[in-house]
């Protein structure tokens, strides 16, 4: 019996709002709250996310510690890898090379942003310090310099 009287319900609604959609007032009026509630309803979705800048400030210190590991990592690499292919060590150098060029992009970041944008700034320049420069002794060894060296042929197109 409930399902009956849910679907009169239902169907009772439907016609009447037809019935008013007729009237030119009603969809008139209609029209103007179902745009404002629209409106609303796409402002809300747009909102940008409140960005926690505490957060965001860790997240760049975290990412330009990784770039300095990563940095001395290369530059380790670099130092001992004369024996490698011509190819290696390309790769290593361009990996070197941006590399520097993001850790440049985002310590200027920090240079650019204003005094008093966050109370990190007091402490973010002490880890500014700058590295030690890597000294190269005589000839380091690596581990590729215990191989024979090899010949890399890189062909192009089809083998025949």
């Amino acid at each position: 019996m409930q399902e009956i009287t849910f679907g009169l319900i239902v169907v009772g609604m439907l016609i009447a709002m037809r019935l008013l959609a007729l009237h030119p007032g009603v969809r008139a009026a209609a029209g103007r709250g179902m745009r404002r509630l629209g409106e609303r309803v796409v402002d809300w979705l747009r909102q940008e996310p409140e960005i926690d800048p505490l957060a965001d400030d860790l997240a760049k210190a975290l990412r330009r510690e990784k770039l300095r590991a990563d940095v001395r990592r290369l530059e380790r690499l670099l130092a001992t890898d004369e024996s490698m292919s011509a190819c290696r060590q390309l790769g290593n150098r361009i990996a070197y090379d941006w590399l520097l060029r993001e850790l440049d992009k985002s310590n200027r970041d920090i240079s650019q942003r204003l005094p008093g944008d966050s109370f990190a700034d007091s402490w973010v320049d002490d880890w500014n310090i700058p590295e030690p420069a890597i000294v190269t002794r005589d000839f380091v060894r690596s581990q590729y310099a215990q191989r024979a060296p090899q010949v890399e042929i890189l062909e192009i197109g089809r083998r025949r």
